[in-house]
């Protein structure tokens, strides 16, 4: 093998990996914390269409969703990474 190919397939490889660790840190950055949605705790009151929104990726920011006051309704457990 090459050097120059060895140095571009290795390369390509740092910036998948780059990629891959900056979707996993898009998780946890909110402005509020960071902070990562474990479970859903239904404290009264219809989840199905918060729950249907989140896992399409439609809210982007769950944790101070202000539509209707879902913290009333809705418990979010997070875990602090630090």
């Amino acid at each position: 093998m090459k050097i120059k190919d060895k140095r571009n397939r290795n390369k390509m490889k740092n910036e998948h990996k780059l990629v891959n660790k900056q979707k996993e840190l898009s998780i946890y950055n909110s402005e509020h914390g960071p902070y990562k949605i474990i479970s859903f705790i239904n404290l009264g009151g219809d989840m199905s269409k918060i729950k249907e929104e989140y896992l399409n990726n439609k809210l982007t920011n769950l944790y101070f969703y202000k539509k209707k006051c879902i913290i009333s309704y809705l418990l979010i457990l997070g875990i602090l990474l630090t």
